[in-house]
């Protein structure tokens, strides 16, 4: 393992990814940032962000999921190493593939996971202090742990090419779920919501449309349910169908299990709009709150049929 103690992680806890790699953090001692931010988080906006690092005196911060050229910049002016941890991209910012290779990054988890570079007694640790603490089988280990990055990139279609069973990829969804609900005490009210929400879903075109009016977000839960559908594997599959969803009462749109080219179109049709991709470059989403005039789905529609 490399030399913790000079790095500061400054990290959102949104997700269930990022909540695992702020946990792994909190085992292994790493001094930690929690930024309070929700889905969207801009490391720009973190109050105080620049004085907060200072004063921990450490030459390394890794950022999880915090783009924010600004600040990023203005501490590399104090000779500070910026380590981006990132597989999205913001608009025109992108942060899901490497500047230099154009290679495709994997997940934040996994990049976290390789720069962390633990030796084997140290995933066992830290495998069986999970299964302890969460529940999960130790035996599946390692597999889960990283399961959980792979899920949150390339969804479950990349633990199929992962060669993860189906009981195994069960097992991987029941952890998130674990994760899901540290963050989040209204899990359960979201999910019966959601699975409404699935069930009144219409066919326009080629694309699956679910439309939500709650105040909460339902997407996660939808995407979720495409997987599993009633019950895990056995029912319709939806996860590799294209699908868009409606969220918030419109707030929030996405699009996803979509072509390089879809999502090409999106950003050329929406441009100046804000938006980001996620889901290994195929799924699309924009926030309305920061949209002034907001997209309607209709006009999304008018794009993707």
């Amino acid at each position: 393992m490399i030399f913790l103690d000079k790095i500061l992680l400054y990290t959102v806890d949104n997700d269930p990814e990022s909540r695992l790699i702020y946990l792994i953090a909190l085992i292994l001692g790493m001094d930690t940032i929690r930024s309070k931010q929700p889905h969207g988080a801009l490391f720009d906006n973190e109050q105080d962000a620049i004085a907060l690092v200072l004063a921990r005196e450490k030459r390394h911060v890794w950022t999880v999921e915090l783009p924010g050229e600004y600040t990023e910049n203005e501490l590399r002016k104090y000779g500070i190493n910026i380590v981006i941890i990132d597989h999205h991209t913001y608009g025109t910012l992108d942060r899901a593939h490497d500047p230099e290779t154009g290679v495709r990054k994997k997940s934040s988890l996994e990049q976290f996971l390789e720069l962390l570079e633990l030796r084997d007694f140290e995933k066992a640790d830290l495998c069986n202090r999970f299964a302890r603490l969460m529940g999960f089988e130790a035996s599946h280990g390692w597999k889960i742990i990283e399961g959980i990055g792979i899920l949150d990139d390339r969804y479950v279609n990349g633990l199929r090419e992962a060669k993860y069973s189906n009981d195994l990829i069960r097992h991987v969804f029941q952890f998130r779920e674990k994760l899901d609900r540290q963050l989040d005490p209204e899990y359960d009210t979201k999910t019966e919501a959601a699975k409404a929400v699935y069930e009144a879903r219409t066919q326009i075109g080629d694309y699956t449309v679910f439309q939500s009016d709650h105040p909460f977000g339902v997407a996660g839960s939808i995407a979720t349910l495409s997987v599993i559908g009633d019950s895990y594997f056995y029912a319709r599959k939806l996860d590799q169908e294209p699908m868009i969803i409606s969220d918030c009462g419109g707030k929030k749109l996405r699009v996803l299990n979509v072509s390089t080219e879809v999502i090409k179109q999106l950003n050329d049709a929406f441009r100046g709009k804000y938006s980001f991709t996620y889901g290994a470059g195929r799924c699309w989403g924009s926030d309305n709150d920061r949209n002034d005039p907001p997209i309607l789905l209709t006009e999304l529609l008018a794009v993707l049929t």
